[in-house]
């Protein structure tokens, strides 16, 4: 999508600067930057593509995790290597006390299987009813054509859940939250959990090739 927005912006700003074109293409001019400005528009707010890009970091990437951490600190976040062991999960780098979504996310966690970056983990380490309810809100407006697979209210079990499937089902983004405090999928504490999955077509940095 970045590739194509970048083209739209390069010939739009092309034309908008050629003032020497012929008074008799003005109108189709005209008419041409109109459609320009529509497509801008389109790409800009087209339901439906998750966010798949993280502080810098794009999910479903090839990136090293050196790399990784680099550009996190080029985006102004300190990240750690993180000896977390969890299934499907090669390395991981740890982040505290981050702004994301105009909330402050006590940990956040950036993981990688196979050399390509698939997760993102928000953690709030208290249950705040009206965070998960404005959260939820947000993403049922940015993302109206998702498919929503749970929308969970409050349980016996003492949980809710809400996750939706965005790209053709290669991106997940899962908005968890512990009620109670019981023990639930790794949390033991009354918090809030917001993660970001890949599981579509993995893109290969051809980069890396320079190695051989």
């Amino acid at each position: 999508m970045s590739s194509n927005l970048d083209i739209y912006i390069y010939i739009y700003i092309y034309i908008c600067s050629d003032w020497n074109i012929e008074v008799k293409f003005k109108p189709i001019l005209i008419a041409m930057k109109k459609l320009l400005v529509a497509i801008l528009l389109a790409l800009c707010f087209m339901p439906g593509y998750s966010q798949r890009k993280i502080f810098g970091l794009t999910l479903g990437t090839e990136i090293r995790p050196s790399e990784a951490e680099s550009i996190l600190q080029r985006n102004g976040i300190s990240a750690i290597k993180d000896d977390v062991n969890e299934v499907n999960i090669d390395y991981t780098l740890k982040s505290h006390d981050v702004e994301f979504g105009g909330y402050s996310w006590k940990t956040i966690l950036f993981q990688f299987k196979d050399g390509f970056f698939i997760q993102a983990r928000f953690v709030s380490p208290e249950y705040q009813p009206q965070r998960y309810k404005t959260i939820r809100e947000v993403l049922m407006k940015k993302y109206p054509k998702a498919f929503i697979a749970n929308d969970e209210d409050d349980n016996a079990e003492g949980y809710r859940m809400f996750t939706l499937y965005l790209d053709e089902y290669s991106t997940t983004i899962e908005l968890f939250a512990n009620i109670l405090g019981k023990p639930f999928l790794g949390s033991k504490y009354r918090s809030i959990l917001l993660t970001y999955m890949f599981h579509g077509e993995l893109q290969i940095d051809s980069r890396h090739y320079n190695d051989f």
